[in-house]
């Protein structure tokens, strides 16, 4: 006998009351009775963003997250059945559609109100800490340029208060400090001694730091660090390595990378420790080494 299976993926089913007449008119309310709505929004939604702020955990975050996207849009259809005085109608939709987008993006996964901080393109990519993610939530929530911000704003011209329960912006993280090594200083070695040998001249007017590898480029055997139209020389290599180059401006010494400018490359080619090699970055039609772009390391 064959049987035939019917899956009904998605189904959403819309009804409304059971008089199925037209859907009730907004509630007209004074100017007082408006703004007992807006400070109660204040109040219910503020725990939620401390907790939000004091979280330490994905767990943490995201319920955080959840529970005060979730309140916003409850809050959201209860102005909605609103109508405040006339002379605010175009500041109360406003506060409307930027607690809209505010409650979508605390709900849906992997998203949170958008900091517009740009990044340098020199970090190593890596998996966000919970803390990182907290700021970076928090920024969007005290960004003053946001829908949200800009109503709030309308509507305190006004004379009507809302916006306590969003936070300050946090303090501007402290700016790595940057230094340029000595030519030819060894930033950073690990592993066995070997025979070999390699000649580097920096044929740019840049720095670059060398890093002679045998396994992951984050771990070298030899990180040199080379001035701009010099040479120098690192010795006690071992083993097959290949090479790869950090470029850019900013030395940080303490994450032993450039912080602005930044470009990785690696030479195509393997090389061992039974030769003694020499390698010229420059640029040349005539050159017989070729170079490749990598991820930061």
């Amino acid at each position: 006998m064959a049987i035939a299976t019917v899956v009904v993926l998605g189904t959403l089913i819309l009804s409304s009351d059971e008089g199925g007449g037209p859907p009730a008119p907004p509630e007209v309310v004074s100017a007082e009775e408006y703004q007992r709505a807006l400070t109660k929004l204040d109040a219910e939604a503020r725990p939620w963003v401390d907790q939000l702020a004091a979280a330490t955990t994905e767990a943490d975050l995201r319920l955080a997250k959840l529970r005060l996207g979730d309140l916003l849009g409850d809050h959201l259809v209860k102005l909605r059945n609103l109508a405040p005085p006339r002379v605010i109608e175009r500041e109360h939709q406003k506060l409307q559609e930027g607690l809209s987008l505010l409650s979508l993006s605390l709900i849906l996964p992997n998203s949170g109100p958008a900091s517009t901080t740009a990044g340098t393109g020199c970090a190593v990519a890596a998996a966000v800490p919970v803390a990182e993610k907290v700021r970076e939530i928090v920024t969007g929530l005290a960004d003053r340029g946001s829908p949200l911000h800009q109503a709030i704003a309308a509507l305190g011209a006004k004379q009507f208060k809302v916006g306590g329960f969003l936070p300050a912006a946090p303090p501007p993280l402290p700016v790595p400090a940057v230094s340029r090594p000595p030519h030819g200083e060894i930033v950073e070695r690990s592993g066995p001694v070997g025979r070999g040998s390699l000649r580097i001249t920096n044929g740019t007017s840049g720095d670059v730091a060398i890093s002679v590898v045998t396994g992951e480029p984050s771990k070298p055997q030899v990180m040199v660090y080379v001035h701009g139209n010099s040479s120098t020389t690192v010795t006690g290599i071992s083993g097959d390595y290949r090479v790869y180059v950090k470029i850019g401006s900013g030395w940080d010494a303490a994450g032993r990378r450039f912080t602005s400018g930044c470009l990785f490359e690696k030479f195509a080619q393997t090389f061992d420790q039974r030769s003694n090699w020499t390698i010229d970055l420059r640029k040349s039609a005539l050159g017989n080494a070729r170079t490749e772009p990598v991820p930061a390391f």
